[in-house]
C-alpha cells in the first residue's frame, strides 16, 4: 500500500513539476517560484523514485547520475567562459572601442575584437 501511495505521490509531484515550468513553452517570463519550483519537485520525485525502487536497475541510476553530474559540470564551464567573455569585453575591449576615439567621417579599421 505504502508504495502505491509513493508511485502516486511522484506521479503528482512530477505533474506539478512540468505545470510550474509552464513558462518555457509558452515562452513567458515566471518568477523566482516559477524557476526554483519545477527543478526541486523533479529532484524529491527522483528521490522518491530512488526510495521505492532501492537495489532495482542500480546502473541505470549509477548512469543517470554520472550523465547529470558530466551535464553540469559543462554548464559550469560554459557559464565560466561568458563570465570571463564579458570580463574582457567590459574592462578591456570596451575602454578602447572604436566609438571613444572614432573621428567624424573617419574609420579606425579596428572592431572589439581585434
Amino acid at each position: 500500500m505504502t508504495l502505491l501511495v509513493l508511485h502516486l505521490a511522484a506521479v503528482l509531484l512530477a505533474a506539478i513539476a512540468l505545470w510550474a515550468m509552464r513558462h518555457e513553452i509558452t515562452e513567458k517570463a515566471g518568477n523566482d517560484l516559477d524557476w526554483v519550483l519545477g527543478p526541486a519537485l523533479a529532484v524529491v520525485v527522483a528521490a522518491i523514485l530512488l526510495i521505492v525502487s532501492p537495489g532495482k536497475r542500480f546502473e541505470l541510476w549509477l548512469a543517470g547520475i554520472a550523465v547529470g553530474l558530466l551535464l553540469g559540470a559543462a554548464a559550469a564551464f560554459l557559464a565560466s567562459y561568458l563570465a570571463a567573455r564579458y570580463l574582457v569585453i567590459r574592462f578591456y575591449k570596451a575602454p578602447r572601442s572604436i566609438h571613444l576615439d572614432m573621428p567624424r567621417g573617419q574609420n579606425p579599421r579596428r572592431t572589439l575584437v581585434h
